[in-house]
């Protein structure tokens, strides 16, 4: 059967076309093939691979375009007309291009294979762009590696951050990266870099505000913030034009630590917002585990200095030695430039240099003397640090401090023992800034090691004269020098104790008095209990110090003090016991028994002590009893374990100081303050032991005859009288705890954060009542006082102290103080004594308010 001329020539286009598309089938399946190899061997198509799989399909399109049109054309010749018999003239390249050949099938034909040559140059396009933006996304994914490698290749913040910063801005063609760490409530960037075509260059430090800003709007949100439109952050490097500002907040564990700031000249599109976004996760991450190494090396650091300075303090007599010993060892904990150890004289009002060490030329002579004014008296006599962080602000006396020419900041810690003021230890540097919160209290914590060998120094001839005539009593003295110096200690922090016991116990009470809920009161209640319970522990730490008994004259109630200890002690016998695996069962068998007199406060540290003492001694768990009872004119509380029990030796050692068989989790004072406190009770400690059965300690007490009406009176008998009242404090925990409870009373309050600032915003006739704390760093609270009463000398005052128990209340009030309130305060007490003070009902003899 003979095909007809159309059928011919559409056989012919579909054995072209045919051809045409296994061509082209078979460079895009090599294509894919390439492609997949690899992404097998991890790495991109390089640029002689594309170049010839882009070639061979080219060439597949041209080979299958020109079959297509001879087997055409050649249909269509022998349907039609031979070439031969076309014109002279006739440019088949013209037809082509033109699409016009003058009969309808042939210009039919070549528009088809025009469209599909159209067709395969815009698929060839297409895979161009594709393999183009493949190579741009790996290109992005083997940076984030890289950075991630970086990231995690070193524990050391400056060589991470500066490394990271460089590679940050050059893989993702950024104009300015930077590294924010959150620094006294500023965002300090000490790494930074801008770029300029390939110029890579550092910034300076940069310090941005907390309060405004795309950094600080990153940190207070929490979330990542971004800009693309004006206004941008000025405060940011802008080596280019600002196409984009990115800040993403570094978070560890919840908190804010840091700011990761990253700049362009272009509209960053999502993915690379994307990229930037895992990229900052992981630099939070690295940072956290930077800072932990950090602060474990530090702390090692700081555990061998002050190992060294306690050893070179125990095994030498030496003065000078010990101390320059000290001031070297210093500098590895707290870096300075220059350190002196001074004493005061009394007699010539004089600062005496009894050693001294720069960072550059070692120790330094001794023996100068400067006048006993400016920051080192002001030390001297309050007996906490002066911290001066900018001497070209310091506005007060002259410095007049040894080695202090180039100082820009300077710290004093006093050197002081319970009783006796020794001298002032000195640090300065070269910058201002130079010491931190941390710094200041472990110097507090160091300085007690300078005084125990100020002290030492000074008794050394007098005791090796004596050592002879001494030794029937040597074991008396070493027990009494040790609570000696044990007091010397624990006196220099009871004042930062207090203040913060004084913001805890006010803000709760306020909060008391506002919340509803009682659960929530419950809970107050326990921390208002608990913080009652420190500042009497504060008190007898103070007490000890000034040799002071104190009175006993409170009722209290054994029974409920049993449970109070229970309570606080829950975290030890049932939680911390649970995740350990061990099971300590509770028998409680507490009976209300008649109310005795005592410190409830005391009474309940005893309990605790001997419950946790309890706890100790069942290491695989046991039983563990606290009962009350009452036999004939006494009461009792004991508290009984199943546990190791003691032995004979043992038990006739308990009540020793310093004697324990905890090793180093004990310092053997527990048991030896608890039978102190028992007996200061009139009572006595009963204890019954078998090794390996346990121990029963059995709390014998004397009833009182108590007249329960003579109760002190609640703040409902305080006058209802209203007034304005400045309030003058340093502590900023404890002046908002103090205007928060004195505006819930219905005074008008305006507080003052030192002195300085309060004489500026005093105006007479404008307060009814001044209430100052003492030591502040600019001025003492007694010149405070001085100066208010010169400008209005009938004006009610009060000394809000922590060491209210250490000032004499006729000096004070000769010193302008109508009143002194101890703090913590309580509420009630502090109530009644404003409100009488107000109404000028207030018995003013002098005395102290506790």
């Amino acid at each position: 059967m003979r095909r007809s001329p159309l059928a011919r020539i559409r056989n012919a286009l579909l054995i072209g076309l045919t051809i045409s598309l296994l061509l082209i089938a078979g460079g895009l399946a090599w294509f894919w093939w390439t492609f997949d190899q690899a992404q097998r061997q991890a790495r991109a198509i390089s640029p002689n691979e594309q170049l010839i799989i882009y070639s061979v399909i080219g060439a597949a399109a041209v080979v299958g375009a020109l079959t297509t049109l001879i087997m055409t054309m050649r249909s269509v010749r022998q349907t039609r007309k031979p070439f031969e018999q076309l014109p002279s003239d006739f440019d088949p390249d013209q037809v082509i291009e033109s699409g016009n050949s003058g009969d309808p099938l042939i210009d039919n034909t070549l528009q088809k294979v025009e469209a599909l040559r159209k067709n395969l140059l815009a698929r060839q396009t297409s895979l161009t762009q594709q393999t183009s933006q493949f190579q741009t996304v790996q290109a992005r994914h083997e940076a984030v590696f890289k950075l991630a490698r970086l990231l995690n290749s070193t524990l050391e913040i400056e060589t991470l951050l500066n490394d990271f910063v460089r590679s940050l801005v050059k893989k993702f063609d950024l104009s300015f990266v930077g590294v924010g760490l959150i620094e006294n409530s500023s965002i300090v960037v000490r790494h930074g870099v801008t770029r300029k075509a390939e110029q890579i260059e550092s910034t300076s430090t940069l310090w941005l505000a907390l309060s405004a800003g795309i950094a600080a709007e990153a940190a207070a949100e929490s979330q990542i913030i971004i800009k693309r439109q004006p206004p941008f952050d000025t405060a940011l490097p802008s080596p280019s034009t600002v196409g984009t500002q990115v800040a993403h907040p570094l978070m560890n564990s919840g908190h804010i630590i840091g700011v990761m700031l990253s700049q362009s000249s272009q509209k960053l599109d999502e993915e690379t917002l994307n990229h930037l976004r895992d990229i900052a996760e992981l630099l939070a991450s690295s940072l956290s585990n930077a800072q932990l190494f950090a602060n474990a090396r530090e702390r090692a650091t700081n555990l061998t200095a002050i190992n060294d300075l306690a050893r070179a303090i125990s095994t030498s007599l030496d003065l000078k030695r010990i101390l320059d010993t000290a001031l070297q060892q210093i500098r590895q904990l707290i870096p300075y430039d220059q350190a002196s150890v001074t004493t005061y004289d009394v007699g010539s009002n004089m600062f005496q240099v009894l050693a001294a060490n720069d960072a550059d030329y070692g120790m330094l002579s001794a023996g100068q003397e400067t006048e006993g004014n400016g920051p080192l008296r002001t030390a001297y006599e309050a007996g906490h640090p002066v911290y001066i962080a900018k001497v070209e602000h310091h506005t007060g006396q002259p410095l007049q401090l040894p080695f202090a020419d180039e100082a820009q900041s300077l710290l004093i810690q006093p050197l002081t023992t319970a009783d006796v003021r020794l001298g002032t230890l000195n640090l300065t540097s070269r910058r201002p800034n130079a010491f931190d919160e941390q710094q200041v209290s472990l110097l507090g914590g160091l300085s007690h090691f300078l005084t125990t060998a100020l002290v030492n120094g000074r008794l050394y001839n007098q005791r090796a004269q004596a050592l002879q005539q001494l030794e029937q009593t040597q074991d008396h003295l070493l027990f009494v020098e040790k609570l000696r110096a044990l007091g010397e200690l624990a006196s220099g922090v009871t004042h930062d104790f207090n203040n913060l016991l004084a913001g805890i116990l006010g803000n709760v009470q306020v909060l008391m008095g506002e919340l509803q809920n009682p659960e929530q009161r419950e809970t107050l209640r326990v921390i208002e209990r608990a913080a009652k319970d420190g500042a009497e522990t504060v008190k007898r730490i103070q007490r000890f110090a000034r040799k002071d008994d104190g009175e006993i004259d409170a009722p209290v109630e054994l029974h409920e003090l049993a449970e109070d200890a229970l309570d606080l002690t829950r975290v030890r016998w049932r939680n911390a016991a649970q995740e350990q695996g061990v099971n300590i069962k509770l028998q409680r068998e507490i009976l209300n028994v008649p109310t005795i007199r005592g410190h409830a406060a005391e009474l309940r540290e005893v309990l605790t002590n001997l419950i946790i003492n309890a706890v100790d001694a069942m290491p695989t768990g046991g039983m563990l009893r606290v009962a009350t009872g009452q036999r004939g004119s006494e009461v009792f509380v004991s508290v009984a374990d199943s546990g190791i029990g003691m032995s004979e030796e043992v038990k006739a050692r308990i009540f020793d100081p310093f004697f324990t068989t905890k090793g180093e989790r004990g310092n053997g004072l527990g048991l030896a303050v608890s039978a102190a406190i028992v007996s200061r009770h009139s009572g006595r400690i009963e204890v019954q032991s078998i090794e390996g059965r346990g121990t029963n300690f059995a709390i014998w007490l004397p009833m009182l005859e108590v007249d329960f009406a003579q109760v002190e009176a609640t703040d409902d008998d305080a006058p209802s009288v209203r007034g304005s009242i400045l309030i003058v404090e340093d502590e900023e925990l404890v002046r908002i705890a103090l205007s928060r409870m004195l505006a819930a009373w219905g005074h008008e309050v305006v507080s003052a954060e030192s002195g300085r600032d309060a004489l500026a915003k005093f105006r007479p006739g404008m307060f009814d009542l001044v209430i100052t704390d003492l030591g502040m760093p600019d001025m003492m609270g007694w010149d405070v006082l001085r100066l208010i009463r010169e400008r209005e000398h009938g004006i009610r005052t009060m000394m809000l102290s922590g060491w209210a128990r250490q000032i004499d209340p006729a000096e004070a009030k000769l010193r302008g103080a109508d009143v002194v309130v101890a703090k913590p305060f309580d509420q009630a007490i502090l109530r009644t004594t404003v409100a009488h003070l107000l109404a000028g009902t207030l018995d003013l003899t002098p005395r102290v308010i506790a």
